[in-house]
């Protein structure tokens, strides 16, 4: 697992890649090395455009909830891609904009013993993110107005990887959007039953069922 940026994962198994809200001004190059691209919703800060462009001209899947293709989520849903079973829950964002943001739950496959991973995209409340086994990684917003530790609860999540750190398009003033790396630790500091981490922009972490 590659932590790219933001909310930004790249996924590799023995048997496929796939990336999930992919935004870098790098984004087009990696279009060859992933198999296909989850989005979770359409804030810029979370997908490429040239990304899908060429995702699309190559006929690669992209899953979101407001690309028009074959893929786009208009309902609570599953789906197989390869070897991977990704269960979607349509989630509100805030009290504004609900029914906005898509999470995504990954079974990324025999070859990857099972590995369940619940990336959550920009949703914030924990009675939305629900499910249908344990979590062995969850990669959740570190300051949405989530309340992780239900989430962790909820899902029995193993693991943890704060995100969406020091986001650079989201002004950084006070009650603003740019939320640091100290405060990515404060989070993390208040998990329990869990393990924490707080990634950093291009660390590769290596996982198996039981360790990493």
């Amino acid at each position: 697992m590659w932590y790219l940026y933001n909310m930004g994962y790249i996924i590799k198994t023995p048997t496929g890649c796939f990336g999930i809200d992919l935004k870098h001004k790098y984004s087009e190059k990696l279009v060859g090395l992933i198999d296909f691209l989850l989005i979770s919703h359409r804030h810029g800060d979370h997908f490429d455009e040239d990304m899908v462009k060429e995702m699309e001209r190559l006929n690669k899947p992209v899953v979101s909830n407001f690309i028009e293709n074959r893929y786009l989520i208009t309902e609570p849903k599953s789906m197989t891609i390869g070897d991977v079973e990704i269960k979607i829950l349509i989630n509100d964002h805030n009290v504004q904009t609900p029914n906005f943001v898509l999470s995504f739950e990954i079974d990324c496959g025999k070859s990857a013993d099972h590995m369940n991973v619940f990336h959550t995209g920009d949703s914030y409340m924990a009675s939305q993110l629900l499910t249908s086994k344990d979590v062995d990684i969850l990669i959740p917003h570190l300051r949405v107005g989530l309340d992780i530790n239900e989430v962790v609860k909820n899902t029995r999540a193993k693991n943890v990887m704060m995100s969406h750190v020091m986001e650079l398009g989201h002004a950084r003033v006070e009650g603003g959007y740019r939320w640091s790396f100290d405060n990515g630790f404060d989070e993390c500091s208040k998990l329990t039953n869990t393990n924490c981490y707080l990634p950093v922009w291009g660390e590769k972490t290596v996982w198996t069922k039981n360790n990493h």
